[in-house]
């Protein structure tokens, strides 16, 4: 394992596409966020289209419903915070400045 991670370590291409990702990224600041929140969105859309599936089922009880609200909850504060990011800049810091 250490062999593989000197190469990679060493690798000129490896070098090259941590130099050009860091490039695209800092003139693209926001891409991460804004990928990191639709794919926070499209999780919690099929996590509920599996909740609805799992619930609808005759052979489950409700349950299991209760089960799967701490799911849909971490997926609401992730998208919150996310959001809570993406606004932080262009809102400023507050009225005190």
């Amino acid at each position: 394992m250490s062999a593989f991670l000197d190469y990679l370590d060493k690798s000129p291409r490896v070098g090259k596409l941590l130099a050009g990702l860091s490039t695209f990224l800092a003139n693209q600041r926001g891409l991460p966020m804004l990928v990191g929140t639709v794919l926070t969105v499209v999780s919690a859309i099929v996590s509920l289209i599996v909740m609805v599936i799992i619930v609808s089922s005759p052979a489950v009880n409700a349950i299991w419903l209760l089960l799967c609200l701490p799911i849909g909850l971490l997926h609401l504060a992730v998208f919150i915070g996310f959001l809570g990011f993406m606004l932080a800049t262009p809102l400023g810091q507050g009225y005190g400045d």
